[in-house]
């Protein structure tokens, strides 16, 4: 979740359940479900808070969706929107590089953690099927996700959890591999 700084003081929304203050009736901002963000971000505030919290987001807090990810990204620098639930960094970079939005910041909601889905498209008979299995595994590797993270303004999509970028205790979790998957 976004929020201006300039319009939303430090620590006045902690959780999702903050956003049903009136005081935010009309001026949350979010993707639409077509673009993925929304839903998403509605779906982990629905399992854990309830159908309830999230018809009052939707209903009684007049949640404004837009479909265009630049959109998001131009009404929050504009200020129209104190908060927008989804928006991508990549869709706030034009107006960062202009030395726009820098009042904008990203927090985090306890009730909307989610994981996101990435995926990379394999061709049947590509020219050069190696060349394919070579780009993964350097994008699934360290140097590859640090690219990702920087390019996108985003956490790593596999999580930094790979062998080569251990992140606290991973468990017995499932790693992706082209060759299919192995566990740990």
């Amino acid at each position: 979740m976004w929020v201006n700084t300039d319009l939303v003081k430090e620590g006045e929304i902690r959780s999702a359940k903050d956003l049903l203050d009136p005081k935010w009736r009309g001026r949350t901002l979010s993707a639409g479900i077509r673009t993925g963000g929304g839903f998403g971000t509605l779906g982990a505030v629905r399992k854990q808070l309830g159908d309830t919290v999230v018809r009052q987001l939707l209903q009684d807090q007049q949640l404004t969706v837009r479909r265009d990810r630049a959109d998001l990204a131009r009404e929050m620098v504009r200020g129209t929107f104190p908060i927008c639930l989804a928006m991508e960094r990549a869709a706030l970079q034009d107006f960062l590089d202009q030395g726009l939005g820098k009042n904008l910041k990203r927090i985090d909601l306890p009730e909307a953690v989610r994981v996101t889905g990435y995926g990379i498209w394999l061709f049947n008979r590509a020219p050069h099927p190696n060349a394919a299995k070579l780009f993964v595994n350097w994008f699934l590797a360290q140097q590859g996700q640090e690219a990702w993270s920087k390019a996108t303004g985003d956490h790593s999509p596999t999580g930094g959890r790979r062998p080569c970028r251990p992140v606290g205790d991973p468990g017995s979790e499932t790693l992706l591999h082209v060759d299919g998957p192995r566990e740990r």
